[in-house]
């Protein structure tokens, strides 16, 4: 089921820029060069993408390894990321509890506001600089808590920014028809 409906958001609009975050995964599309692509093409993308969020689930469902940033000192502190196996839960727990600023938290996909990298970092954080360009955000509807995961390399900022991308829209499209949209 979550795979068709993984499916299911790849083949929603195209102008939502979704591939864009897959920049340095070989082929980076802008929205206007996903419309632009033949039918085959366009499957071999999602095809792609799906692998990519695949293989991504498996690593997060184990759990990964990454560094929270704090927006206001640019301090960082590691955590493990690990969601639940239908993917729509994450937990972060402080990989050394001693220095951690907060404890174990468990958050919704489905409260992710905005997921964001790069450029767009650093205008919500401008206090963060030159680390806003390995970054990735979300904006949650948690009192307004704003989650910032710093990454050494592009190719896994991306990879993690694409792929939360897809499974925030899967768990709307996955919505069952008694839920009330946010």
């Amino acid at each position: 089921p979550k795979a068709g409906a993984i499916a299911e958001a790849l083949q929603q609009d195209d102008a939502t820029g979704v591939t864009e975050g897959a920049s340095n995964l070989d082929t980076a599309r802008s929205a206007a060069s996903v419309n632009s692509m033949s039918p085959e093409e366009k499957e071999r993308e999602k095809s792609r993408l799906q692998k990519l969020v695949k293989d991504f689930a498996k690593e997060v469902v184990s759990g990964i390894l990454v560094n929270l940033v704090n927006p206001v000192t640019a301090s960082q502190s590691p955590h493990f990321f690990q969601m639940d196996r239908h993917l729509t839960v994450f937990s972060l727990k402080p990989r050394d509890g001693a220095t951690a600023e907060v404890a174990v938290q468990d958050y919704s996909v489905k409260d992710l506001t905005k997921i964001y990298k790069g450029p767009e970092v650093l205008m919500n954080c401008p206090s963060l600089g030159v680390l806003a360009q390995h970054c990735v955000a979300f904006d949650t509807n948690r009192a307004d808590r704003r989650l910032i995961f710093v990454f050494d390399e592009a190719l896994e900022r991306d990879k993690f920014y694409t792929c939360l991308k897809i499974l925030r829209m899967s768990v709307d499209i996955t919505k069952s028809p008694g839920d009330v949209a946010r």
